[in-house]
Formats: structure tokens, sequence, C-alpha cells
């Protein structure tokens, strides 16, 4: 789930936007949403007292907001996981996907790779770790072996 509230606190502290995501463990697209919505809203840290997360959570994001389609089918399958190194921008989409997924829908990984290699193609360690532990964690794997 994204931290709205430490999102808030770091922009504050004036880090930019790639340095929130990589503290908060979301893609920068969604910092730059979560600032948007904020300011359109009014809403900056220190945030009034005695709201909590789930108010500031339904501010940013109405429960009622439509989920983007890549988040709503059952399984997602991604073929030819990391043929080639990902991009920085790439890692940080895949994490957007691979964090609205877990636990709540499958996904099916189809490499030609092991997974401890799989850090090395993500790129940057950080957001390799974090897709990793939404990915591997809970996860079958089935490996098959040929000449």
């Amino acid at each position: 789930m994204t931290n709205y509230r430490e999102i808030l606190r770091l922009s504050r502290l004036g880090l930019n936007k790639a340095q929130i995501a990589g503290a908060c463990g979301c893609s920068r697209t969604t910092v730059i949403k979560v600032l948007s919505i904020a300011a359109a809203q009014g809403l900056s840290y220190p945030l009034p007292d005695g709201m909590s997360d789930k108010q500031l959570a339904d501010t940013i994001v109405p429960a009622n907001a439509a989920k983007p389609e890549y988040k709503k089918p059952a399984l997602l399958i991604l073929d030819e996981w990391l043929l080639y190194q990902l991009k920085e921008s790439e890692a940080r989409d895949l994490l957007e996907i691979a964090e609205a997924r877990y636990k709540k829908g499958s996904m099916i990984f189809c490499s030609q790779f092991y997974v401890p290699v799989w850090r090395d193609k993500i790129g940057s360690p950080i957001i390799a770790d974090a897709i990793c532990d939404r990915i591997v964690h809970d996860s079958y794997r089935i490996v098959i072996e040929c000449e």
C-alpha cells in the first residue's frame, strides 16, 4: 500500500521525486500523482491534526476511483521475462504493477534465467529487491531443464 503520509513528508523535506519513490518503494509516477492530487486538495505536510492514514488515502484516491486495466485481470502472464536488462523507468513501472497485484492477483513469469539472476537484470538494487520481495515470496516455481 502506498504510504501517502511519508510521500508528503519527504517532499516537504526537499527530496526529489526519484528519492521519494526509492524510499517509499513505489514508482516515481505514483509520487508525482500523489503530490499533484495532494496539491489540488490543498494538502501538505504537516497534515491537519487528527487526519488518519485512511482519511488521507480516501482523500488522495477515493474508494470509487477506477483502477487501471492492467490491475484488473485475474492472471497476468509476463513472457520472455527479463530477456533484456530493464531501464530504471521500466523497473519502476514493473514495481508499480507488482505492488498493485501483490496478494491480490496471480502472475506467471516465463524466463530463461534463474531467480538469483533477476536482481542483476532488473538494474537498480533497491527496486530489484522491492520487486523480488513481491513476486518471489509465496510463489511456486516450475523449472524446466532441457538440452
